[in-house]
């Protein structure tokens, strides 16, 4: 089953109650279900919202990320994995310290590489390891060709001083375990003997391959998702045509689209396809309908010249908006990360905008001084 959800139409809603309907109805244990989803806030949501609608919390379906799901194969079995005790998945900071250790390997062999050369080589090896290619500039370059097979070996060899495994070496060591070991794919293909897998268009080709070698029953696979809804491919290496030309691999799959979207207004719906129909590769499907057709607002896009500039403006623009009426409670500010909040929320703690922070703040132990340190003492 392929559920093509756009923003707002409830994917979600779809997932709990395809879940409830196979444990409710089907008689389906909640030991044959498994729920795969791409962030550990998803994660976290789906189980919330299962319990909330009368599932006992013991007799959950199994629900994680499919990193989650890799690592716990592998802890359960680290020796036909071929790991060592204590290994451990790696982390943004630990793969900086790494990559600076391999160009301090590079540096005996003559190879200088810059900041922006470091951060390229390594983005191609996840590229390479995620079974999405090898880049153009990459293939037609021989002197780039030799560094990248240089940066891939020492990369390697220091994953294996630090007892580390990076999130697509995670992946695909659980592939091989369970296509070299009858048993250990036995036992997974019970538990997922009914599969749900979300997001399904943000998927690189190599988690999409584990997600088919996982599947314990292909007819009882439901994936859920919207390619126009891509947008990982340049940084996850994600891989919409895995949506796309999903009946190619399983012709018999039934569809679902689902385009009543209870988010947004027309106005915005308009837009955002007035880009989504510039994709040359998409699935036909209809357009997305507001759910409410008299919901009104609009939308304001603007560039300043500095993040000072950024910073003045969304402040006075809040002091504005409390004078004309709004609470601060109606107003919330978006951030791909926390790091990049800090001097935006000094600003308006200065001018006592009172703030609710939801932003992950890391403790001591994970700043990148300490992760450093310890990474120097092990």
């Amino acid at each position: 089953m392929r559920v093509l959800a756009g923003p707002g139409t409830g994917k979600t809603f779809c997932i709990i109650e395809k879940a409830k309907k196979l444990i409710n109805k089907d008689r389906i244990s909640y030991k044959n279900i498994c729920i795969i989803t791409l962030t550990n806030s998803a994660r976290n949501e789906i189980r919330k919202r299962l319990e909330e609608s009368g599932i006992e919390s013991n007799e959950l379906p199994y629900v994680n990320t499919l990193h989650g799901l890799g690592m716990g194969i592998l802890i359960k079995n680290i020796s036909c994995a071929g790991l060592k005790i204590g290994f451990r998945p790696i982390s943004n900071l630990i793969q900086k310290i790494i990559v600076k250790d391999v160009s301090e390997d590079l540096k005996c062999k003559k190879i200088i590489l810059s900041f922006k050369e470091r951060k390229k080589y390594l983005n191609v090896i996840m590229q390479i390891k995620s079974l999405a290619g090898v880049p153009y500039h990459i293939q037609k370059s021989i002197n780039q060709k030799k560094c990248l097979k240089e940066f891939q070996r020492s990369y390697s060899d220091n994953l294996e001083f630090y007892n580390c495994i990076d999130f697509p070496e995670e992946i695909s060591r659980a592939i091989e375990l369970i296509n070299s070991n009858f048993e250990i794919k036995s036992k997974i293909h019970e538990r997922t003997k009914n599969l749900l897998v979300d997001e399904f268009q943000d998927l690189s080709p190599l988690e999409q391959k584990f997600v088919y070698q996982i599947c314990g029953d292909s007819s009882r696979l439901s994936i859920f998702g919207d390619d126009d809804q891509s947008i990982y491919e340049s940084f996850r290496f994600a891989s919409p045509d895995g949506i796309i030309n999903f009946k190619s691999i399983y012709p018999n799959t039934i569809d679902f689209p689902i385009s009543i979207c209870r988010r947004c207004s027309q106005k915005i719906i308009e837009k955002a396809m007035l880009c989504i129909k510039n994709n040359e590769k998409r699935i036909i499907k209809n357009d997305l309908i507001p759910f409410n057709k008299t919901k009104s607002g609009f939308f304001i896009i603007f560039q300043k010249r500095s993040k000072k500039e950024e910073i003045e403006w969304i402040s006075n623009k809040i002091l504005e908006l409390i004078r004309n009426g709004f609470q601060y409670k109606d107003l919330l500010i978006l951030f791909p990360d926390g790091k990049i909040a800090k001097d935006y929320i000094e600003k308006m703690e200065d001018v006592k905008i009172p703030l609710k922070i939801q932003l992950k703040i890391d403790h001591t132990f994970e700043t990148e001084c300490c992760t450093q340190l310890l990474a120097t003492l092990r």
